[in-house]
């Protein structure tokens, strides 16, 4: 897996970005959809109020194919999301991976 974390900060009212989030969550079947189409892992968004930042964690099973996949893509999600972060948000820096620790299979164990 390939993970990336971007930052960005609003352009102006972070209302505008909370609201296209939510409604991300009330269309999380198309989001589903649009992520396995796209070999996307996971793409996580967090939020600093206090800093005014938007930080997302993708993580893909191949980059290349996923951009190529989403910068083609005519579904309705893809294109709702590309317009919102681009009107909502401006970029500010791609940061690479450090490290990633990962518990495997932590609470399906059996403790003998």
């Amino acid at each position: 897996m390939q993970k990336k974390l971007f930052i960005y900060r609003y352009k102006w009212s972070e209302d505008n970005w909370m609201n296209w989030s939510k409604e991300l969550l009330l269309r999380k079947k198309e989001v589903i959809e649009s992520l396995e189409r796209e070999w996307l892992h996971s793409e996580i968004c967090f939020i600093d109020t206090n800093l005014k930042l938007v930080f997302f964690i993708l993580i893909w099973r191949d980059i290349k194919k996923s951009n190529e996949i989403f910068l083609n893509s005519n579904a309705k999600i893809d294109t709702d999301h590309a317009a919102k972060l681009s009107e909502y948000l401006e970029f500010v820096s791609m940061s690479q991976l450090c490290f990633d620790f990962q518990v495997q299979n932590l609470w399906n164990t059996e403790i003998k």
